[in-house]
């Protein structure tokens, strides 16, 4: 048998290895904001559900939020608190900055900055586990900020630092993340909720 068949043989096996394997992880992936369980969201005041739409948040924040392609926050909902949700890009780009656009796309992190600079890490971690009780792991590992994370089923909760364009110091904040992978949370804790930053980990 001649050594380019076997070469075209092996070539063909290989590539077909590798095209199932590329198929099998891109089956396996997901939209972040998607995920098999629902998830409950209580705290201060606030109460919603994952999954999560765009029209729900915006019906959340009784339509007084701005808004741009990455995200959309508002003032209006919790008293010395600011809100931010972060959500998917859409799969037709021309709704890009349109209502419609935040309307339909899917909401993967809700980032809860408060206010109140008095408050420590260790009472926000006391409110919350009365709703989620469990482990809250403090994480010190460069470059990502230092901060408390919380992990079951489909929901993350981290506890760091936010920083507010007023205010330019840091203030209490806590962000619930749905259906995100661990690579996608990680982003979402350096990049303070953009997990489609081009500059990776």
């Amino acid at each position: 048998m001649n050594q380019k068949y076997l070469f075209s043989q092996r070539f063909t096996r290989s590539l077909g290895t590798l095209l199932l394997s590329g198929l099998v992880a891109c089956l396996s992936c997901q939209e972040p904001g998607t995920c098999e369980t629902s998830e409950m969201v209580n705290f201060r005041g606030i109460n919603f559900a994952f999954p999560l739409t765009g029209a729900e948040a915006y019906y959340l924040c009784q339509g007084n939020m701005g808004a741009n392609e990455r995200r959309f926050w508002t003032d209006n909902i919790i008293p010395d608190a600011h809100l931010e949700f972060r959500h998917a890009y859409p799969k037709n780009i021309t709704m890009m900055d349109t209502l419609q656009y935040l309307k339909d796309t899917r909401v993967f992190g809700v980032t809860i900055s408060l206010k109140d600079t008095t408050l420590t890490d260790q009472a926000i971690i006391e409110i919350l586990q009365k709703q989620y009780p469990g482990e809250y792991k403090y994480i010190e590992k460069p470059p990502y900020p230092n901060h408390y994370l919380y992990q079951k089923g489909c929901l993350a909760i981290v506890i760091k630092k936010e920083y507010l364009t007023e205010t330019r110091r840091g203030v209490p904040g806590v962000s619930f993340c749905y259906g995100l992978s661990d690579y996608e949370l990680q982003k979402y804790i350096l990049y303070d909720g953009d997990i489609f930053n081009l500059y990776g980990l």
